[in-house]
């Protein structure tokens, strides 16, 4: 990854390589946060306490809420300053402890909209802390969330997005097979492996179609809500709001966020 898009960074994900013990990550509902936090592990040692579900709010393991550890979300637009978290969304919200390479532009600015990041959580842990990718793992980081669309759709209309984002983050060894390949067989590949899968929580347990998560009991310790907003709406939002923890642009213009409830004493 170049250094500029480094300097961009708050350290602590220096911290996490160094002391996982330190830290609890959050798993969100699909399989972006799926295999960035099985990244996260596998490489460090980090485990899952925690699971983020939009419109629903936060669950902490029975071991999360009793051991004094830093919470990262993984692949969540976490905007409550303070909050550490990986991301991949853009935003017109500031939190400093995010690591998000959309930090780099003004993203108030509507015409940087079709600039921003197009490639996901995953890609992004990958060029952070390197390491050699199989074949089949370049196709995973391509195939997940859609990094692929830019580059053959409308004759490669964006395609300078995605090779932007490519020499930013030191992946140009995706090219090969981006050239190689086609919109048709990812989409193939996102059906073999069923990337676009959603985790969801039942009975206090996480589930997805691998039985590969934490068989911990997760409990609701953070109630929110979810709505749907415009641009315009959102930016009447003060910074100071501390109600508003997510907050991600899912449309150009348009605006998903959580709110945290009150709950009653």
């Amino acid at each position: 990854m170049q250094q500029s898009l480094l300097n961009h960074f708050p350290g602590w994900w220096q911290d996490l390589a160094q002391h996982p013990e330190k830290y609890y990550l959050v798993l969100t509902d699909d399989m972006d946060s799926f295999y960035s936090c099985r990244f996260l592990h596998k490489r460090f040692g980090a485990e899952i306490g925690g699971f983020y579900e939009f419109g629903k709010g936060l669950y902490l393991s029975d071991r999360a809420k009793i051991e004094d550890r830093k919470l990262i979300y993984v692949d969540c637009s976490v905007v409550r300053d303070g909050e550490m978290c990986f991301d991949n969304h853009r935003t017109i919200f500031t939190n400093h402890m995010a690591i998000n390479p959309n930090s780099i532009f003004d993203r108030t600015d509507e015409k940087n909209y079709f600039k921003k990041y197009c490639g996901s959580t995953l890609m992004l842990l990958y060029a952070l802390y390197k390491g050699d990718l199989s074949d089949l793992e370049k196709e995973t980081l391509i195939a997940i969330d859609g990094f692929y669309i830019g580059w053959y759709r409308n004759n490669g209309a964006f395609k300078n997005i995605n090779q932007f984002w490519l020499d930013l983050l030191e992946l140009d060894e995706l090219i090969p097979i981006l050239d190689k390949r086609n919109m048709k067989y990812f989409i193939n590949l996102i059906g073999k492996y069923q990337l676009n899968e959603k985790i969801y929580i039942d009975k206090n347990k996480l589930f997805t179609f691998a039985d590969i998560l934490p068989h911990d009991h997760f409990s609701l310790v953070m109630p929110t809500e979810m709505k749907w907003t415009t641009k315009k709406d959102i930016q009447k939002i003060t910074v100071s709001n501390r109600s508003v923890f997510t907050a991600a642009e899912v449309f150009d213009g348009s605006y998903s966020a959580d709110f945290i409830k009150r709950i009653a004493q």
